[in-house]
């Protein structure tokens, strides 16, 4: 990679200045911050002129007007601070254009984990996400998608809205009561961002067939379908392992909220975790469950729900940005303390009637209380 012809740009999110006479700080926040001795302000100078129009040599002749330094050294720092996340090696210059305003926070921040911040952007402006279920929690990871950039959205829910909603849901209005709920979240996305395409349906999904019409073509998935109880999931995890497309899964309970990533290329899948903890306790408990007619009550606020959707959003940006290894394990939000924690790791099983060995003894006995078509 020729440096010397890329333009560095500073990133905003590492604020720089003198902290005595010899050093340059570089950071404001209690970690992620340094010295740097300095005496003589040639790295002031250097980072100052890192705004993305000048290329690394002009930006050494310009140094060398000062200083006498060699090119190979500054050239090293300035590879030391993009390893920092502190600047972005661009290979044309920078243009605050509208597409970088709206997106310079995001950027910041992606730049500062050590990656190139407008790869990610872009990666993000073009990828295609599909929520299924439009409640509260849906709604929700629907705002937050608009504001990270996420350009092609799909929605999918057969609902409309009622008076119960507004407790849960800040987007949601008096004045939107019976009007479905994707109707609302068009007309949101649109006032918020006008590039944005986004598409609906009112289909009820309730089979697998119904889930892979309304999640084909989509980079990720995120299911906010509360009911039937494992039986929703159980569909939509089988339409994206027959699709391969990875799934972000998210419950809303009264004093937690838990959530997990799967993807099809890497991961095991729900009826993988229902095999593993498939014993006869929790198959009383579904059948129980069943034979009571049991209907799902989110017991919930917007507050709670709110956390439990950043938290979903934060670890699904973790997988784009780096791959970060949070699948195959259910994480717990503890709405009381904020803690989280693994509460199931769960593998790939050969006895899994959905990506497992089919031949393998599978315990039909949980699967045919949870049946999908």
């Amino acid at each position: 990679m020729n440096y010397k012809i890329m333009y560095p740009l500073w990133n905003l999110d590492k604020f720089y200045f003198k902290w005595d006479k010899q050093t340059l700080r570089i950071g404001t926040e209690d970690t992620g911050s340094w010295n740097i001795s300095d005496p003589e302000g040639i790295w002031e100078q250097m980072i100052g002129l890192c705004n993305g129009n000048r290329t690394t040599a002009e930006i050494y002749l310009s140094i060398t007007n000062d200083f006498p330094i060699k090119e190979t050294v500054v050239i090293d720092a300035l590879k030391q601070l993009a390893e920092s996340g502190c600047l972005t090696f661009l290979m044309d210059p920078f243009i605050m254009d509208d597409w970088a305003s709206r997106y310079k926070t995001n950027i910041a921040y992606f730049t500062s984990k050590n990656v190139n911040g407008f790869s990610i952007q872009k990666k993000l402006n073009s990828m295609k996400v599909t929520i299924l279920g439009l409640g509260g929690g849906g709604f929700t990871i629907l705002t937050h998608l608009v504001s990270l950039g996420v350009e092609n959205i799909h929605v999918v829910d057969f609902d409309k809205v009622d008076l119960s909603n507004l407790s849960r849901q800040v987007v949601f209005k008096e004045s939107d009561i019976n009007r479905y709920k994707v109707d609302v979240g068009i007309e949101y996305c649109k006032a918020r961002n006008s590039n944005i395409k986004i598409t609906q349906s009112k289909r009820k999904i309730e089979n697998v067939i119904d889930a892979e019409l309304e999640i084909s073509n989509s980079d990720w998935v995120f299911c906010c379908l509360d009911e039937p109880a494992y039986v929703a999931q159980r569909i939509v995890n089988k339409a994206c392992f027959n699709l391969q497309i990875p799934v972000v899964f998210g419950f809303c309970q009264k004093e937690n909220g838990r959530t997990f990533i799967l993807d099809p290329a890497r991961t095991g899948c729900v009826d993988c975790l229902f095999s593993q903890i498939s014993n006869n306790q929790f198959v009383h408990l579904v059948r129980s469950l069943k034979n009571s007619n049991f209907q799902p009550v989110t017991s919930a606020t917007s507050v709670t729900i709110n956390l439990l959707c950043a938290l979903m959003i934060k670890n699904w940006l973790d997988n784009i940005i780096y791959k970060k290894n949070n699948e195959n394990q259910i994480i717990r939000l503890d709405f009381n303390d904020f803690s989280t924690r693994s509460v199931i790791d769960f593998n790939k099983q050969e006895n899994c009637p959905t990506c497992g060995n089919k031949s393998a003894n599978i315990p039909q006995e949980i699967f045919d209380l949870i049946a999908i078509d």
